[in-house]
């Protein structure tokens, strides 16, 4: 059986793990808010890379976490490449991953 002032210390160190965790997780790229905000958007950074001049634009969504999709984006740079002769530096593709997919995006510091 607990005693109740068991209880009341394991609590007690519980609540100070979440708090720490809380104040850590204000170092999360883009912070811990569940819709991104506009302040956290870089427009100009998204402009400069998206907005690039090419011939050929092809965008990938995806909101499950399925691996596979990159090979697709593989494939479809080196069709568009070795297949049909297209210079690498000409062929924009993009990836919007939503949801779980949002993962292919995170860098090793998350």
């Amino acid at each position: 059986m607990i005693k109740r002032s068991a209880f009341l210390a394991a609590s007690a160190v519980l609540a100070a793990a979440g708090e720490a965790l809380a104040q850590e997780s204000s170092h999360v790229p883009g912070g811990t808010h569940l819709v991104e905000r506009k302040a956290d958007f870089d427009e100009a950074g998204c402009a400069k890379i998206v907005g690039r001049d090419a011939q050929i634009r092809q965008l990938y969504e995806a909101v499950s976490f399925k691996p596979s999709l990159l090979n697709n984006v593989k494939n479809s740079f080196n069709g568009l490449q070795f297949g049909y002769g297209y210079p690498a530096g000409a062929i924009a593709i993009a990836l919007a991953g939503h949801g779980p997919s949002a993962s292919y995006a995170y860098g090793d510091y998350v």
